[in-house]
């Protein structure tokens, strides 16, 4: 599968590996998950899943480094079986932006 492509002329298109989870309140695991601005001027966001609960107060939180789909599912459950907060950042992605963006969103 083609997930990125370089054109003649210098730029780069990311064709797969970007589709977003939209917010929920997942019914099998009770976590809501919303997006936050972080940077305006780069539009660097990131993805908060949390219990639905407070009967058990997550004490900690963890920190994951993207907001696609394809992690969705596992996030959620790790928000459940470890009792967390997690943060899931989607910061700029190589070949798109030149070297220190991701480093510089982070």
């Amino acid at each position: 599968m083609e997930v990125l492509r370089v054109c003649k002329d210098g730029p780069v298109r990311r064709i797969a590996g970007t589709q977003v989870a939209p917010l929920s309140l997942d019914p099998l695991t009770n976590v809501i998950s919303k997006y936050i601005l972080i940077i305006p001027e780069t539009s660097v966001i990131s993805r908060l899943y949390r219990p639905n609960s407070t009967s058990k107060t997550p004490h900690k939180s963890f920190c994951y480094s993207s907001t696609i789909t394809v992690h969705h599912n596992f996030l959620n459950s790790l928000v459940v079986d470890a009792n967390l907060i997690v943060v899931s950042i989607n910061y700029r992605l190589a070949r798109e932006h030149p070297f220190l963006a991701a480093y510089e969103d982070s």
